[in-house]
């Protein structure tokens, strides 16, 4: 007679083995806890995954990632052989190995997980707002509809983001207090904190190199900014690279995020030259895309869908123009913009610190200076990853919080002046002012204690210092654009509405909470067929004033702007669900259609 085959069963407590005696049903455990958790779809190409949880010998508890295709009967055994690897202790009898394998396969967990490839930012399953999402950590606003996980089999597990045994406030009290004695401390911290507004407001890339001579702190700066998310691990800073693929490595990694990349004084040991490594920077990191590869190769080694936007922060010993000069070539206007030389000290100052240092007692200026460095060396790490964590928790529940940053983005670029009228300049300046505006939105939060006129003085400062050192400014900006530059905005506005959330919405009816949480994070309406579009949209759609100014001119001009006043190009408008009567950028859809380029 056969033998049938076991019957086991898979619960909180172990696997058990189900047998009949004496005409009663007995419960024998044969091994320690093992199920199915989620069931996981990975974004990038739409494979499903299964997430697996067991109790190890070693009384721990592991998560792994397998692909479903790995629970039919000619692949359970990989998985044994991976379980086993990491610590799971299968029944000895094959049998029942095998049960339990069956079982897993069976299993159907109404948990359901978002498999995506890197850290950063996301979009809401509800649609109800973005996720910002990094290795142990998601922000989402109202908390979040569903898990997200980062894919195990990607090469997007470089940053370290670790949340350290210190506090809060002991990174305000013995890292961003100390920081007030430099500017180049605050614009450091301000790199970390504007990164992930990139994205949000459709900003390119861009990297600071922050050079001066030997031991004059700094490495410190790259230390001072990393410990914001956490990015210190036990091996130090990353450093640079010495290939395309290593770098974009390292975006990936730090997708969303600031990316600190140390020791550029070593960067001539290997095959590629300093000056080559600041040009890939340069040109291909901040088109916020990688390299062209083949479909084939991107599936096969989990590269599909890539993306960055990320602030790169670089130290060296000499500017990245002087070296340029010194091989007998000179950095390229574009270059100088994306990756833009700042001068690490400034003259007179005791290295990276340039405020007033009382000595301490029996020590000289620069001794104590140094004794400073040291500290805040020590306490960046021990006090890591706290200050992002709040700032993001913070942000994300308000709902306020992007338009606050554009309106302190602007505000810096209409206070901060510039030497020349170059489209390289308001570039420039475009950075700085991001990075102001997340520091201003850090005060505004209580989590940096300094003051706003301080902090705009201290960027400004940098900004300053990193322009005079600009060889190339572009093309001046010319008041009188090109003819066809008109048409060129009105693609990219209509672009951006078609990519748009744009919410239908009938006046005067009732909406649910739901509902209008959905119209508080889109970016504009439809009411009587036009478009009421959200001024901050519009903003960060187009950063440069100048553009504004020359889209909302010629849609006055071809009456595809609705204004209710000749002085503005807004009109007030009460939605359900949106607080007050806020203004918006009211378009007429059909003239708009009759304005798109042909």
């Amino acid at each position: 007679m056969k033998k049938s085959a076991p019957i086991v069963e898979l619960t909180p407590k172990g696997v058990y083995l189900l047998k009949r005696a004496n005409g009663r049903m007995i419960r024998e455990k044969i091994a320690k806890r093992l199920y199915i958790r989620a069931i996981g779809r990975r974004e990038t190409d739409g494979v499903t995954f299964a997430q697996v949880r067991f109790r190890t010998i070693h009384g721990t508890t592991l998560t792994e990632m397998f692909e479903r295709s790995y629970l039919l009967p000619n692949k359970r055994h990989q998985i044994k052989s991976r379980l086993a690897d990491l610590g799971y202790e299968w029944p000895e009898e094959p049998a029942l190995a095998n049960a339990i394998l069956k079982a897993l396969a069976q299993s159907r967990p109404a948990r359901r997980v978002r498999i995506v490839p890197a850290p950063g930012w996301y979009r809401s399953e509800s649609g109800s707002g973005s996720v910002l999402l990094r290795p142990g950590q998601v922000f989402a606003p109202n908390g979040i509809d569903g898990e997200i996980i980062i894919d195990p089999n990607t090469h997007a597990h470089i940053g370290a983001y670790l949340l350290s045994e210190g506090s809060l406030e002991g990174w305000q009290e013995l890292v961003a207090k100390p920081s007030r004695k430099s500017t180049r401390l605050r614009l450091a911290i301000a790199a970390a904190f504007a990164a992930p507004f990139l994205r949000l407001l459709d900003m390119d890339s861009f990297g600071l190199n922050l050079f001066s001579g030997t031991s004059d702190g700094k490495t410190l700066l790259l230390h001072v900014a990393a410990s914001v998310d956490g990015l210190i691990s036990d091996d130090g800073l990353p450093v640079w690279a010495d290939s395309e693929p290593a770098l974009e490595d390292q975006a990936m990694g730090h997708r969303d995020g600031v990316v600190p990349l140390d020791e550029s004084g070593d960067a001539d040991r290997g095959q590629t030259t300093l000056p080559d490594k600041a040009r890939m920077i340069a040109f291909l990191v901040a088109r916020n895309r990688p390299r062209r590869l083949s479909k084939q190769y991107e599936k096969m080694h989990g590269l599909t869908k890539r993306d960055y936007r990320n602030i790169f922060l670089s130290s060296s010993e000499r500017a990245l123009g002087a070296v340029a000069r010194a091989s007998g070539g000179q950095r390229l206007g574009g270059e100088e913009v994306r990756l833009t030389d700042v001068p690490a000290t400034r003259p007179g100052s005791l290295g990276i610190f340039d405020g007033k240092i009382k000595p301490r007692q029996g020590r000289i200026s620069s001794e104590t200076s140094k004794d400073l460095a040291e500290a805040l060396r020590v306490n960046a790490k021990r006090h890591q990853g706290h200050a992002g964590y709040a700032f993001w928790t913070r942000f994300v529940a308000d709902s306020d919080g992007l338009a606050t940053v554009m309106e302190a983005k602007a505000w810096f670029e209409e206070k901060a002046t510039i030497p020349g009228a170059h489209n390289a300049h308001y570039r420039v300046r475009s950075n700085f002012a991001l990075m102001y505006a997340a520091l201003a939105l850090g005060i505004d939060y209580r989590l940096l204690p300094w003051s706003k006129a301080a902090t705009f003085k201290a960027i400004e400062a940098c900004m300053r210092d990193a322009l005079a050192l600009l060889t190339v400014g572009g093309d001046a900006v010319d008041q009188r654009r090109e003819p066809d530059n008109q048409s060129q905005l009105v693609a990219q506005l209509t672009k951006h509405i078609a990519e748009g959330t744009i919410v239908p919405v009938v006046l005067k009816t009732k909406v649910t909470d739901s509902q209008a949480k959905r119209r508080q994070s889109a970016d504009g309406f439809t009411i009587n067929r036009d478009i009421y579009l959200k001024p901050g949209r519009l903003r960060a759609w187009f950063p440069a004033r100048s553009d504004r100014a020359d889209l909302t001119g010629l849609l006055k001009e071809e009456k595809v702007l609705r204004i209710d006043r000749a002085d503005t190009a807004t009109c007030e408008q009460s939605v359900a669900g949106i607080a007050g009567k806020p203004r918006y950028y009211v378009l007429n859809t059909k003239a708009l259609e009759a304005l798109k380029p042909r």
